[in-house]
C-alpha cells in the first residue's frame, strides 16, 4: 500500500481543508501516473514548527552538551 508522506513546516497550522485538496490532488496524481488504486494510498501529515524553533533546539543541545557535569577549571 503506497504511503505518501507529507511535512510541513510554516507559521500557521495546516488546516483540514487544505489537506483535504492535497489529498484529493495527491491522489488524482497517484493514479494518473501510477495506476493506484482508489483508496490504496495512504497519508501521512507531519507538522514542524518553523526555522525558530530549529535553532531553539540547537541551543538546548549545546546547553545539555555543556551541562554534563564536568567542570573546565
Amino acid at each position: 500500500m503506497p504511503l505518501l508522506e507529507v511535512l510541513y513546516s510554516g507559521t500557521d497550522r495546516l488546516e483540514s481543508q487544505r489537506k483535504q485538496a492535497f489529498v484529493k490532488e495527491a491522489t488524482k496524481i497517484f493514479q494518473e501516473v501510477l495506476g493506484t488504486p482508489p483508496g490504496r494510498l495512504q497519508f501521512f501529515f507531519l507538522e514542524t514548527c518553523g526555522a525558530e524553533s530549529v535553532a531553539e533546539r540547537q541551543d538546548d543541545d549545546s546547553d545539555s552538551s555543556t551541562s554534563h557535569g564536568t567542570s573546565s577549571t
